[in-house]
């Protein structure tokens, strides 16, 4: 699989071994300072930019696709609905997010 990871804080020094560097695609960050870097060895762009290069959808947390929907349409769709509900109600209650240690809602 082919890979793009949003952000280069603490999220990714924390799982960044999770992934084979020769599949990550690219790192996304919104920090304009980041971008058009290079962090560990992988070039660092813009959600934008990166959007246009060829990455494999993780599809079981996929929530939209930029290439066909704004961001905007993505946010408040229904499936990121059902996200925001399903972590409202309790982290344990979407995916992954009941291991999480870090993040809280409410």
């Amino acid at each position: 699989m082919k890979y793009l990871l949003f952000g280069i804080g603490e999220y990714y020094i924390r799982y960044r071994n999770w992934f084979a560097k020769e599949d990550i695609v690219a790192l996304i960050d919104n920090a304009v300072g980041e971008q058009n870097t290079y962090l560990d060895g992988i070039q660092v762009l813009s959600p934008e930019q990166g959007v246009k290069l060829a990455y494999d959808a993780v599809g079981k947390y996929t929530l939209g696709d930029l290439n066909h929907e704004t961001l905007q349409e993505i946010w408040y769709g229904a499936k990121f609905q059902m996200v925001r509900k399903c972590l409202y109600e309790g982290r344990e209650n979407w995916g992954n997010c009941k291991y999480c240690d870090t993040f809280t809602l409410g």
